[in-house]
């Protein structure tokens, strides 16, 4: 073995010394020590000639082979610790089962030295001997796939934590491999830590998990069904509360099924008028306009017959008594889209195309006096128009730089007449519900004004937006008591989103009645889901889940 260290000479009791001082690692002989500047290197020889195998434990003095282990220990003043053990690999009588010759407490997965597990004794840190090494010399910090190796075998050797008693219980799912694989991590709320991960989100392991943990009083969970049964059965003496961003959520859902009907007032309300619509496409005339290519004219109309033709053929199907799912089958679209197209009133336009505009069109008059001035450099142009207040990206200048060399003015027309007169932005469904739940103090006066005139036109969204409002109260104001009336006019109200959202909490109605009267909520969990995320990813998916789930207990 070469080192670019060099050896220090020492006196012939300095092994006996070291022996006092390093009692772990007694059984192997000291050969020489190398010191240097960022550490310290022991080159040590195993004194054992035979071994046990780990599995039949019989004795074994067949050797197969030799090699050398590096493992860590903890730093000495400072400086780490590195040990360079020459060990040897035995043949098993039984069945060729290689054993090793390394002292019992060096298992075979070690990375560290065993004293390095244990408590600070030394008063010394407990670091990954590459990683400090890296951090003295200003090398890149970034782990190699065998130091990952390293901190993964540390985690596995240390010691699981304690779970404890939790009183306050939080339960959400995390994905192992999203959209396929889902577990359950648990949360003490009280303490904001995790304690344990579960392999599945199913109601029977989440029970059986509770069972053994009698002292739970309170049980944090989203709207799942499974979670909610599971909590039933393993504690039944725990109240359950439902998370109040999820309940809002699923009222949001409920808001935009209802705009969705009514799509076509809300392109009423925000497309602008035919002198503002600067390279946006009339739907019905699809190409007509002259900022398009005869191509591409004709494939929107061509699109927006098929389209045309499916919805008509779908209205003949669902007067004959069609299922869904046959009708899916029959013409090639999804589901939900046939959801959608059954909810919304005549033929689902597409929304129109339109042009964004060049960022820096506010700044055409100044590009062209700064031209005309003797600028001809594009970086010298960016700057200066940074100096005024542009902060976009700096490739749109390029385009403007090739159109003033050609003479001609430095936006085209279409990008400075979008930027200038379209003023107003189109309405989603989403966006639109996004507005009804937003406080009456925080929307603004644009989107009061269109609040206004969509509840005008349609009688619909004025009773759906009243039994928003009063739902967003209850929640907001904790009115537990006026959640029996909410329910009941919402049933009755002829909605049938709001009648399905009501539907839903009066089957989980002592998790929500919880969720409006008390503090708790999934706030904590959700939080932790996120530090999840990270120790997956810096894992790169290659590790099992119980080292995932060690290093997430660990970390807490």
């Amino acid at each position: 073995m070469k080192l670019d260290w060099d050896p220090v000479d020492f006196p012939v009791h300095f092994p006996t010394f070291l022996h006092t001082l390093l009692p772990h690692l007694r059984g192997l002989r000291f050969e020489s020590v190398f010191v240097a500047d960022t550490g310290v290197t022991l080159v040590l020889t195993t004194t054992r000639r035979t071994a046990h195998c780990p599995l039949c434990a019989r004795r074994s003095r067949r050797v197969h082979s030799r090699y050398q282990r590096t493992l860590a220990d903890l730093p000495w003043a400072g400086r780490s610790a590195v040990l360079h053990v020459q060990v040897r690999r035995f043949f098993c009588r039984n069945d060729s089962v290689r054993a090793l010759s390394l002292p019992s407490d060096c298992r075979s997965w070690l990375r560290r030295a065993p004293d390095a597990h244990a408590p600070n004794t030394r008063c010394c840190s407990i670091s990954p001997v590459p990683w400090a090494v890296k951090r003295e010399h200003d090398w890149p910090q970034a782990w190699s796939t065998h130091e990952s190796r390293n901190v993964a075998a540390a985690d596995r050797a240390s010691p699981a934590a304690a779970v404890g008693t939790p009183r306050v219980l939080g339960v959400d799912d995390w994905s192992q491999r999203r959209g396929h694989t889902y577990g359950t991590i648990l949360v003490d709320a009280d303490q904001r830590r995790p304690i344990e991960l579960l392999q599945d989100r199913t109601a029977a392991t989440l029970a059986s998990w509770l069972e053994t943990h009698p002292s739970i009083e309170v049980v944090t969970r989203d709207r799942s069904t499974a979670y909610a049964e599971g909590a039933a059965r393993g504690a039944p003496q725990a109240v359950q509360v439902a998370d109040r961003f999820h309940v809002i959520d699923d009222l949001g859902e409920a808001v935009e099924q209802v705009l969705d009907r009514h799509r076509s007032v809300l392109r009423e309300l925000t497309l602008p008028s035919r002198t503002e619509t600067i390279g946006a496409v009339d739907p019905a005339a699809a190409g007509t306009s002259g900022s398009r290519s005869t191509r591409e004219q004709r494939q929107l109309r061509q699109r927006r017959a098929l389209r045309i033709d499916r919805y008509e053929r779908l209205q003949v199907l669902k007067g004959q008594g069609w299922t869904i799912g046959a009708m899916a089958r029959e013409l090639g679209i999804s589901r939900r889209t046939i959801e959608r197209w059954n909810r919304i009133d005549g033929f689902p336009e597409r929304k129109p195309r339109r042009d964004s505009g060049s960022p820096l069109a506010p700044y055409a008059d100044y590009l062209s006096q700064r031209w005309d001035q003797g600028c001809h450099k594009g970086l010298q142009l960016w700057r200066d128009v940074c100096a005024q207040g542009y902060n976009g990206p700096r490739s749109a200048i390029w385009p403007v730089l090739h159109r003033l060399r050609q003479g001609l003015t430095p936006i085209g027309e279409i990008d400075l007449s979008a930027r200038r007169r379209l003023v107003h932005r189109p309405l989603s469904p989403r966006r639109m519900a996004s507005v009804w739940l937003r406080r009456a103090t925080d929307r603004t006066e644009a989107e009061q004004r269109v609040l206004r005139q969509l509840l005008e036109l349609c009688p619909d969204t004025r009773l759906a937006f009243g039994l928003t409002e009063r739902f967003l109260q209850l929640v907001r104001e904790r009115q537990a008591n006026v959640l029996d009336v909410w329910l009941e006019d919402a049933a009755a109200a002829g909605l049938p989103e709001f009648r399905s959202f009501a539907t839903g909490l009066q089957r989980d109605k002592a998790a929500i009645v919880a969720a409006v009267s008390l503090p708790y909520s999934n706030g904590q969990t959700e939080g932790l889901i996120t530090k999840l995320k990270l120790l997956k990813r810096s894992m790169y998916g290659r590790a099992s889940f119980e080292l995932l789930r060690r290093r997430v207990l660990l970390a807490a």
